[in-house]
């Protein structure tokens, strides 16, 4: 994990020194270091914490450090291709048939 090695200098960590400072520090790194959007971001630290309820689950950790933790999706507003745009991908030539094949 690149944050452990940012962060801690170490490749692995205990279980049980996760902790809430652990998990504001962790979504530090992915929002400033790794340059993650909020959305993506809390993505990571859902996931992580997905983890910590399977060890919760096997008494492998005595608490939850996702306890006090909030993080919210943020509603995102999507924008389309125009037709023009999408002309130029249909028209566009390109070098490899793998490109071909996904633009298909």
């Amino acid at each position: 994990m690149d944050f452990l090695e940012w962060k801690y200098k170490i490749s692995d960590i205990d279980i049980l020194k996760i902790n809430h400072a652990f998990i504001t520090e962790y979504e530090f790194y992915l929002r400033s270091i790794r340059n993650c959007s909020n959305n993506t971001a809390v993505k990571y630290i859902k996931n992580f914490g997905k983890i910590t309820k399977i060890c919760l689950a096997n008494n492998w950790i005595d608490k939850n450090p996702f306890s006090n933790y909030k993080a919210k999706v943020r509603e995102v507003e999507r924008v389309y291709l125009s037709e023009d745009e999408i002309q130029k991908i249909l028209n566009k030539e390109f070098a490899t048939e793998r490109l071909s094949l996904v633009r298909g």
